[in-house]
């Protein structure tokens, strides 16, 4: 014992070489020793009372002995084991354990005194852990003969990151039947609001030319402000490499925690860990190595795309956990709070409405006490808890939300500035959180909200705002902010595949189109619409070109097909912004879209001309293959439904009787033969080259040879709007130069 503690531990505090002096079978072993003493003590002076030791008395002597021997190796063994602090932290995590079991014990039966010793040898156990982790980060330190910032990780670092990670979990499913322990908690002082205080404290403060005197609650999360301080301990003044390290140890305890109900812990939690996470990864988003750079700076990358899928993944269980407690909630609805009110615990709830219930046990004890029965009526119950719960629900949402806006979505627009992977990781990330709040989150709310509205009788309680309007809105705001960082990320990141990552080019470039497309179908004219549009130009650029280098050894009218679909994206998302001026009537939308593709034709008409045709050549049936054209059938579908001039329309009856007025609205003959081609499950990709883009191309001089691509239905089409063109500049009845007239 003298030698381990004088090696491994001479440098450690008193509470650590405590601990290593009592170790487990310690105190068994000592037993068997002084009993093994005595005895043998007592059959060597036998003889000189007379007495002679018989076979019994040696036998037990004999078999003393032999477990004190067994005893010594064990615990020799063990000793060696202690070498390395390390093998302290189970010791540890059994001592805590062992003690909040026993408060719960004595708070069950009242006994307030053994609580308090309970919370205090909890507190030393923690304590310890502070010293033994301090101690594990100075060995660390002394390791490397430089700075240790620049250091490799210790594994002891990640052993005692991982063990308060399991103590955190441990102690956060009991921390619901601890609330109801008193003296479990601590007094901590919390300072007052100068603006919200009362008028008496202020005016005394004002005229002693003293501050507000805090309050002093008691404070419930005191064993969780401990081990966030031990886990900032362990993470402050690292390198990106370590910090990946020591995030890739860490278990799912945002969503755990929020599942929990709690919620100020999730916050703790993400104070320490995400946000050091963060501010790694925030000085080397403007100058970060190229993915292109040698394999020692290609881990870089590689170790900041772990960053950042850990950082907005933490924000991401944050809002899954959340949606399971509300999903919890949900079940059984609203019979479970007469329980809960009861004092069972049949749910976990958030620390607003458990103080509810405490009240509601607490009272419901006090009627069967003085009347013999309950009084309050379920309905009652129903709308008191059912209030605490909504408005609990609601701020939390908001508060998810008012983070999301000042902390994480500025840090992921500032990375999306540059064109390396871990700023396309930001974006996708980002925006699969944002799916989640709105699409699985902010749902799943809604219907508790109106499950709790149900039980809402008495009109004349007030109650919070639980429309989620507000909320969508804010959502979708954040949503149109980052359109424009993923249009050009498209056009800025990487092309070549990496196996051990996400395809960040592919999810911008489709992300960007269905942006696009959202953005076209929608009333109003899109943001920084005509930036984007020329993004997503040169990605289709890009994208026709790692294409061509990825699908090998087909045949060449495959392989064009392949190729032929980046275009083929882009050509649909215009015609159908055409069609909107065309047929809705938005021809402000047009307008960007013809900037664009006039920009495109003046640099390169013919070579222009003849790509596009060849793209819907491509797309015959006899060549289309390519798995991008369900997909953009789909996106057809889903435009035409916007279109109202294409539901329910006989058009065969409309040619027949001459008709030219829909919906209380006048359509040219052009505009007509449109409408019928895409009500003839004809291509918006034919209908922006045959009714826009050949007549502009054709006024700049192209030379276009008539039905050698691109199909007979086209031409047929083509024909029958050229027919309608009555002016001499090309251009049909109601359109003009570079887009189309109001």
């Amino acid at each position: 014992m003298a030698f381990v503690v004088s090696t491994t531990y001479r440098d450690a505090t008193s509470r650590v070489r405590s601990l290593v002096t009592r170790i487990p079978n310690g105190r068994a072993y000592a037993v068997l020793y002084v009993y093994a003493v005595l005895f043998g003590l007592a059959i060597l002076v036998l003889p000189l009372w007379g007495e002679e030791p018989t076979r019994l008395t040696l036998l037990i002597l004999s078999l003393l002995l032999a477990l004190v021997a067994t005893s010594f190796g064990q615990l020799r063994t063990q000793l060696y084991g202690l070498l390395e602090p390390v093998k302290l932290l189970p010791v540890i995590q059994r001592d805590m354990a062992r003690w909040i079991n026993y408060a719960l014990r004595s708070g069950s039966s009242s006994q307030r005194q053994r609580v308090a010793i309970s919370r205090r040898r909890a507190l030393d156990s923690i304590e310890t852990l502070r010293d033994l982790g301090r101690l594990i980060r100075a060995r660390e330190q002394q390791s490397f003969s430089h700075d240790s910032k620049y250091a490799s990780i210790d594994p002891r670092a990640l052993t005692i990151v991982h063990s308060i990670t399991s103590i955190w979990i441990a102690y956060a499913t009991k921390k619901q039947e601890l609330s109801r322990v008193e003296e479990w908690g601590v007094p901590r002082e919390q300072h007052k609001d100068w603006l919200t205080a009362s008028t008496f404290e202020v005016d005394t403060a004002l005229n002693t030319s003293t501050t507000l005197q805090p309050d002093s609650p008691t404070d419930g999360m005191w064993f969780e402000r401990h081990l966030s301080s031990i886990l900032a301990d362990q993470f402050d003044d690292r390198a990106p490499a370590q910090l990946d390290d020591l995030v890739g140890r860490l278990s799912p305890i945002p969503r755990y925690l929020a599942a929990q109900g709690q919620f100020e812990e999730v916050r703790l939690w993400s104070d320490v860990v995400v946000a050091t996470a963060m501010d790694a990864i925030t000085p080397r988003a403007s100058d970060g190595p190229s993915s292109k750079s040698t394999s020692s700076l290609q881990v870089t990358v590689a170790r900041q795309h772990n960053l950042i899928d850990f950082s907005i993944l933490a924000y991401a269980q944050t809002v899954l956990g959340l949606y399971d407690y509300v999903s919890t909630l949900r079940k059984g609805f609203p019979e479970w709070m007469v329980h809960q009110a009861q004092g069972e615990d049949k749910r976990r709830i958030g620390p607003q409405a458990l103080d509810l219930f405490h009240e509601l046990r607490d009272a419901l004890t006090f009627e069967y006490n003085v009347e013999g029965r309950r009084i309050t009526s379920n309905a009652n119950l129903y709308q008191l808890a059912a209030r605490s719960i909504a408005s609990e629900v609601v701020d939390q949402i908001d508060l998810i939300i008012e983070q999301l806006e000042g902390t994480l979505l500025p840090w992921v627009l500032g990375l999306s500035e540059t064109p390396e992977l871990p700023a396309a990781a930001a974006l996708s990330r980002m925006d699969e959180l944002l799916h989640k709040l709105d699409g699985v989150l902010v749902s799943s709310a809604e219907e508790l909200f109106d499950a709790c509205e149900s039980v809402h009788h008495d009109v004349d309680d007030k109650w919070p705002e639980l429309s989620m309007v507000a909320q969508r809105e804010k959502i979708d705001a954040m949503t149109q902010q980052m359109r424009l960082p993923i249009a050009r990320m498209s056009a800025r990141v990487d092309l070549e595949l990496d196996s051990d990552r996400p395809d960040a080019f592919g999810w911008a470039f489709y992300r960007a189109h269905d942006d696009l497309l959202g953005d076209v179908l929608e009333q109003g004219r899109p943001s920084e619409l005509q930036q984007r549009l020329r993004y997503l130009a040169t990605a289709t650029d890009r994208a026709a070109h790692r294409l061509r280098s990825t699908v090998r050894r087909t045949h060449v009218s495959i392989a064009y097909s392949y190729q032929a679909e980046p275009f083929l994206l882009f050509l649909q998302v215009s015609g159908i912004a055409y069609a909107q001026a065309r047929l809705n009537g938005r021809s402000e939308l047009f307008r960007d879209f013809a900037e664009v593709w006039s920009d495109i034709l003046d640099s390169k008409t013919q070579a222009a001309v003849d790509l596009l045709l060849g793209v819907l050549d491509a797309d015959q049936d006899h060549l289309g293959i390519a798995p991008g054209r369900v997909r953009r059938l789909s996106r057809s579908q889903r435009a035409k439904s916007h279109f109202d001039s294409l539901r329910r329309k006989d058009f065969a009856e409309m040619f027949e009787h001459g008709e030219d007025e829909h919906d209380g609205k006048t359509m040219d003959a052009a505009s007509v033969e449109i409408a019928n081609h895409l009500h003839l499950d004809g291509g918006f990709e034919q209908v922006f080259v045959a009714a826009w883009l050949l007549p502009e191309a054709l006024a700049r001089g192209a030379d276009i040879h008539h039905g050698e691509v691109a199909g007979q239905r086209f031409w047929s089409f083509y024909e029958r709007l050229s027919s309608n063109v009555t002016d001499t500049g090309g251009n049909r009845p109601g359109e003009t130069r570079g887009g189309v007239s109001e």
